[in-house]
């Protein structure tokens, strides 16, 4: 007869908010958090344990981000599946597109779009707020950071799209007119291109504000 596994109790160590870190570690991992999220809200609402369950996933994160890294770095890209500068999705999106690669695009455009629409609308609603005089809690404004950070990928994705499209603009207008760099950056800047690019870069700089404010009355009391 197999021996009797042990039974493990629950304790602030092993545990946050009546979930085992390994429940959770494995809702991570396997991209499964909304639905895990929607279960532990339902069945704690202990403002502690919240802030707990934050911490650890912060931590997950980076523990995978120095994992991947190290692993990366000792057995090479290719075998990680990373794909090379020339290759990358930006990259061969440039050119000309067989169907595949256009749905693929298709698609990521879309993500990119989405993405921003939801970060916008989480500012508007709070900018309402603000303007209100409402008053908002400490965590509400973490969620916000925490959210906004997680979207951060598409936005920064969508800002090298359309570098790259603006200066693909400015070297075709560079060798159609033979003129200089510095002539074509300033012919160029009549051009939705070079309107997209600049409106990109101002749109992170002000999403990294918003986070780093959201961050601070997360962690202060106003």
């Amino acid at each position: 007869m197999p021996p009797k596994k042990e039974k493990i109790e629950l304790n602030s160590t092993n545990s946050i908010g009546g979930f085992f870190k390994g429940r959770i570690r494995e809702a991570y991992f396997q991209k499964k958090l909304p639905q895990f999220l929607l279960e532990f809200q339902a069945q704690c609402s202990d403002v502690a344990e919240i802030s707990r369950l934050k911490d650890y996933l912060i931590d997950l994160q980076a523990g995978e981000s120095d994992l991947i890294a190290e692993i990366t770095k000792t057995i090479g890209e290719e075998a990680m599946g990373i794909m090379k500068e020339e290759n990358a999705p930006l990259a061969k999106f440039m050119g000309e597109m067989s169907e595949d690669e256009q749905a693929q695009f298709t698609v990521w455009r879309d993500s990119c779009a989405n993405a921003i629409n939801r970060i916008t609308t989480i500012i508007t609603a709070t900018r309402k707020i603000i303007k209100e005089r409402s008053a908002m809690k400490k965590d509400d404004w973490l969620d916000l950071a925490l959210e906004i950070a997680t979207l951060m990928k598409w936005v920064d994705e969508d800002r090298v799209y359309k570098d790259q499209m603006y200066r693909k603009v400015l070297m075709t207008e560079k060798a159609k007119r033979g003129c200089s760099r510095l002539e074509a950056e300033e012919i160029t800047k009549t051009t939705q291109e070079y309107r997209d690019y600049k409106l990109a870069l101002l749109f992170k700089e002000n999403l990294e504000e918003f986070i780093m404010l959201a961050k601070k009355k997360g962690a202060l009391d106003y």
